[in-house]
């Protein structure tokens, strides 16, 4: 693969927003204590980090369409660095709560345009690859920074957990200024308010495009209330500790690695609808597990974990194909594609953590219902990926860029 540094820039400011939400996980409990909160309010601090990471990202793709992929990366660390700083210093949850808006708003423009400047200079195979890469480091995050972050936690506290990502966002700022080239040659002359809403629309219009974008929000969001109630479920329903927390989702996150391993080996025998269906096919799988074991009154620490590791699995086979898939229907106006895909993925994501947030940790239940209704809607996402595939097809049409 050519263009080997912007590959690993491209994977590294993708997972500046994961980063953002996963490292401090470990630390909820320890912020309800001390800044004499809710339990509600500071998982809350999760869920608008990533709605403003999802809503900024439909102003960075046409900017960054405008006024190029650079500026925007550079802007975007410097806030998530300096809001960073605001975290660490917050003594009260309010202020907590917006610092970790604008954390949001700043990652956002990593990784949307990281994903606009994967399309710009990669495609085909090459596109595949990376794909999968960014699936596969996208996977190591969670099953170092929540471990890193428990250690943190237990012996330096939680604002420790905001002044490391502070430390990270600094550093890949430093490696952006001097290594990231402008990768957007052929920028639009004029920003123009109704033409980007009118691309929005356009987009917006693409029947196969919402059903893929459907099918990985669903996706996304299973982890995101795994992300958001774990921590409780582990530290306060189970009463197991910070570090057995840490373990605890390190053990998951690794199916993930596994999972993305196969899937590129898979990828040279099977379709990317193929891969999908495969990795349906697991989930569902699981969630029927899931229901039958901790439904019942037999849960534990042990048939919590399990299930979401098969869940895993199967994500990492359908995840991938489907976002490569969904890349594949636009080849040009790809700031704003990935604005949306970013912006639709992760305010589902913030919903979703959001509606956990409020419900009950006395027992699995809300959980199993949460995780039911979301892995529903990606089957009927995937029924329709299938109908319009199907319809293009029949048509002896393709997918051009609106």
């Amino acid at each position: 693969m050519k263009h080997k540094i912007i590959a690993a820039l491209i994977l590294l400011l993708m997972l500046v927003g994961q980063i953002g939400t996963d490292v401090y996980l470990a630390s909820l409990p320890a912020i309800h204590v001390a800044l004499q909160t809710s339990l509600r309010q500071v998982q809350y601090t999760f869920s608008v980090f990533l709605a403003g990471f999802a809503v900024s990202q439909l102003c960075y793709g046409p900017l960054s369409d405008r006024y190029g992929r650079r500026p925007l990366i550079l802007w975007g660390l410097m806030l998530y660095s300096v809001a960073g700083l605001w975290c660490f210093l917050s003594t009260h949850i309010a202020e907590l709560l917006f610092a970790r808006v604008l954390q949001g708003v700043g990652a956002g423009a990593c990784t949307v345009v990281a994903r606009a400047i994967m399309r710009d200079v990669f495609d085909g195979k090459d596109l595949d690859k990376i794909n999968i890469y960014q699936s596969m480091v996208w996977s190591m995050v969670p099953i170092s920074a929540p471990l890193i972050g428990s250690y943190i936690q237990q012996y330096l506290g939680w604002r420790y957990n905001f002044l490391f990502l502070v430390l990270i966002s600094v550093t890949l700022l430093l490696a952006c200024w001097f290594k990231l080239p402008e990768t957007h040659q052929t920028r639009e002359s004029v920003l123009h308010i109704k033409n980007i809403l009118d691309d929005y629309k356009n987009i917006l219009c693409h029947q196969q495009f919402i059903a893929y974008l459907l099918f990985c929000t669903c996706i996304v969001s299973l982890f995101a209330i795994f992300n958001v109630s774990a921590p409780l479920i582990i530290q306060i329903l189970f009463k197991q500790s910070v570090v057995v927390y840490g373990w605890s989702v390190l053990s998951v996150a690794i199916t993930f690695t596994v999972g993305s391993l196969i899937s590129r080996v898979l990828t040279r025998q099977l379709s990317s609808k193929k891969l999908m269906l495969l990795g349906v096919s697991i989930i569902v799988l699981a969630d029927l597990a899931w229901m039958l074991i901790n439904t019942r009154g037999q849960s534990s620490l042990y048939t919590f974990l399990m299930p979401f590791m098969l869940i895993q699995i199967g994500s990492a086979f359908a995840f991938p194909s489907a976002a490569a898939e969904s890349m594949r229907l636009y080849t040009q106006k790809s700031g704003k594609v990935a604005a949306i895909f970013g912006c639709t993925l992760f305010l589902g994501s913030a919903i979703s953590s959001g509606i956990m947030s409020r419900l009950p940790v006395t027992n699995l239940i809300p959980f199993s219902i949460m995780l039911t209704v979301l892995i529903v809607m990606m089957v009927l996402a995937y029924v329709l990926i299938l109908k319009y595939a199907q319809t293009v097809h029949d048509s002896g049409g393709n997918t051009d860029d609106h």
